[in-house]
């Protein structure tokens, strides 16, 4: 028993010796989180190549675009600018003259007047003169078949070339002031602008204090 355990530790020490004297040496495994192999070559995760940047630090141009046939879209093109709008008519430096009615139909003169005096407002003039013809068969009171009126420059000018004049009328009804006056203000309203004038009128009916039948207003900024 104690040649076989002599000679089995004799044995272990001649083959140890035999491989160290051979230059044998052992097998290392490599360790998964020191990043190097066996060989001691560092993995191509140490380098930054996983992580798409170079060892250097620096990144790494994007892939170029898939083979599938369809281009990048392009920018919207840029809208071209609004037109520029028109600018307002003269002022007139002169009179002129026009006439209303188809010298048939009987009209009422003071309606053909108001049609006149905005036919000159909207045209930066006054009203300078008005006539028609009187007492003409199948007419009745002040009606008459046409008229004849003359515009000349305001002696007060509009505040805006962009003014405007209208007439707001209820036939024979009689309205309150104040009622005419918050029709022309919502009127005025619609165009973002406010009344400038305003001028009651009963159109020959009558009615009590403080109310009317229509209303000339002319609107400005």
């Amino acid at each position: 028993m104690r040649f076989f355990v002599a000679t089995g530790l004799s044995l272990c020490l001649s083959i140890s010796g035999l491989l160290a004297g051979a230059g044998c040496i052992s097998a290392e495994v490599p360790d998964p989180d020191s990043g190097t192999d066996s060989a001691g070559v560092k993995s191509a995760k140490s380098d930054g190549v996983e992580d798409g940047s170079s060892g250097d630090g620096e990144a790494k141009p994007p892939p170029p675009p898939s083979d599938d046939g369809e281009a990048t879209p392009a920018p919207p093109p840029s809208l071209p600018p609004p037109p520029a709008l028109p600018p307002p008519p003269p002022l007139p430096e002169t009179c002129w003259s026009g006439e209303l009615g188809d010298g048939v139909t009987c009209s009422d003169s003071s309606d053909l007047k108001d049609e006149a005096y905005i036919t000159c407002r909207n045209q930066g003039a006054d009203l300078a003169e008005f006539t028609y013809e009187r007492e003409l068969p199948g007419c009745s009171g002040s009606e008459t078949t046409g008229a004849v009126y003359a515009c000349c420059p305001a002696a007060e000018p509009l505040p805006s070339p962009t003014c405007w004049t209208t007439k707001i009328d209820h036939g024979d009804e009689c309205q309150a002031h104040s009622t005419l006056d918050a029709e022309a203000s919502a009127l005025c309203g619609e165009t973002g602008q406010q009344i400038f004038h305003i001028w009651h009128n009963s159109s020959g009916t009558i009615c009590p204090e403080a109310y009317d039948t229509s209303a000339l207003l002319t609107c400005c900024p």
